[in-house]
């Protein structure tokens, strides 16, 4: 509703968010409201709603963000100086607006170059743990200042020797000169961060950078440092940097395939989703010949993979719709009975979501056999009636069912009888109603939530139907 602008409906969700007295929320919407329209709201109005909110500072850097965005370069300095940079969270705990510890310490040092403020304290490192999570860090910041430096329309002198300090980060001593090697996998983690916010430096710089990034990473990957640019990220690269025109759909595949080493893997399940996500990247490049070579092997490789941890089944129900496509022919309802049975024998943690998924494509493909086969998953204990309930729900919404009879079975059914959040099916429904009438359908559902779901689960179900 915040993007069509639709200004009856925007009001409306403004004036419930008040009525509900939900402070964050209504900061956060106006907010959004701001940031694709600056001149729908009054910088005053906004300042003014952010005082009512609980100490957040998440809130804090967005708001000074938009106020130099906006020019209030005062308002936003006034904002800066009281954050600080923070210790990065090994469990990786979540934050406002998007936000994680990476974006959270890149968006504020880029703030403070461009106000001309210092960077202030930053974490200190007492042991090879903290050297880890301080290398993070640094990289962190380093990105903000090289971003900053972007929007100023600075040059950096030396770019692809900024851009290879950051793609190599781990290697940069901050204290110690080692860290603890029980950090390498959480390290490991923060490079998917890291990169992406590379790239949109990259970009930032327009053309100049985001060949400079290509010639970066090929120049790494060409020698001795090779090893330390794994598979997943130079698929990850490659496929960016096609995107961005500066690399051929040829050369897009050299740099995605030039490490194959995760498809390779002792484990199964690690050896089958590498090869998946070969297929995806190829796929994205446009490259279909290779896609499918890639997707059969990971049928070959998966021999083996059932451990209760894993979730290969349902990446495989995943992929088994696409293939379905938009018809069941007898040959493909063959596959699909056979991939039912497949998914009762190997049971394991994705057992339930694949079911879903196959129940989600058969609704969508041929509606009259949905019914039979979600009693027989519920019979045979591949899903309980919670579950199933909501696959048919957000798979009949998919398929066009009727709205009635979804927001009854939403209304007198799933939202009595699911333990946990329904706002992935109340979101589904939404979506099925024209945009002018989302408001009353929300409210329908909610004052259902309200009725029937545990209060630990309806801010979940008010969240999505909100975003």
């Amino acid at each position: 509703m915040l993007e069509v602008g639709d200004l009856e409906a925007r009001d409306a969700l403004l004036q419930a968010l008040q009525e509900m007295e939900q402070p964050d929320w209504y900061f956060a919407a106006l907010l959004a409201i701001a940031k694709r329209d600056p001149e729908a709201v009054a910088t005053t109005d906004l300042q003014a709603a952010y005082t009512h909110c609980a100490q957040n500072d998440d809130f804090s850097l967005a708001l000074a963000k938009h106020l130099y965005r906006s020019g209030h370069h005062n308002d936003a300095r006034a904002i800066v100086s009281g954050l600080a940079h923070i210790r990065f969270d090994a469990l990786q705990r979540g934050h406002a607006f998007g936000l994680n510890d990476t974006t959270f310490t890149m968006d504020l040092r880029c703030l403070q170059v461009l106000l001309g403020m210092p960077e202030g304290p930053v974490p200190g490192v007492k042991d090879e743990h903290e050297e880890a999570l301080a290398r993070i860090e640094a990289a962190a910041r380093q990105l903000g200042i090289m971003l900053a430096a972007a929007q100023a329309g600075q040059a950096i002198p030396d770019l692809r020797g900024a851009f290879r300090s950051i793609l190599l980060f781990h290697n940069r001593p901050v204290r110690l000169p080692e860290y603890d090697w029980r950090n390498n996998y959480m390290v490991g983690q923060s490079k998917k961060g890291i990169y992406r916010q590379l790239s949109i430096v990259a970009s930032a710089f327009g053309t100049k950078g985001v060949k400079a990034l290509r010639d970066t990473v090929l120049e790494i990957i060409a020698g001795p440092a090779a090893s330390q640019l794994s598979a997943h990220h130079r698929r990850s690269f490659a496929e960016e940097l096609f995107y961005e025109d500066v690399l051929n759909r040829e050369e897009a595949v050299t740099l995605g395939l030039s490490s194959t080493l995760d498809a390779q893997d002792d484990d199964p399940i690690q050896r089958q989703e590498a090869c998946l996500d070969i297929a995806t990247f190829l796929h994205a490049v446009g490259n279909e010949g290779l896609c499918q070579e890639w997707i059969r092997r990971a049928s070959e490789v998966s021999a083996g993979a059932g451990s209760r941890k894993d979730y290969h089944m349902d990446h495989l129900a995943e992929w088994l719709d696409r293939a379905v496509e938009s018809s069941l022919t007898p040959e493909k309802l063959e596959v699909l009975e056979k991939f039912a049975r497949a998914v009762e024998v190997a049971g394991g943690d994705g057992q339930s979501s694949a079911a879903a998924h196959m129940l989600r494509t058969v609704i969508r493909l041929e509606s009259s056999r949905a019914c039979t086969l979600a009693i027989e998953c519920i019979d045979r204990g591949v899903l309980n009636i919670s579950t199933t309930i909501e696959a048919l729900v957000t798979g009949g919404a998919q398929a066009g069912a009727s709205y009635p009879l979804l927001s009854a079975m939403y209304g007198e059914l799933l939202s009595l009888v699911d333990p946990g959040s329904t706002g992935s099916a109340a979101v589904a429904i939404l979506n099925m109603v024209p945009l002018d009438q989302r408001i009353t359908v929300a409210q329908g559902l909610m004052s259902r939530v309200r009725t029937n779901s545990l209060p630990s689960h309806r801010i979940a179900v008010a969240r999505a139907l909100q975003d």
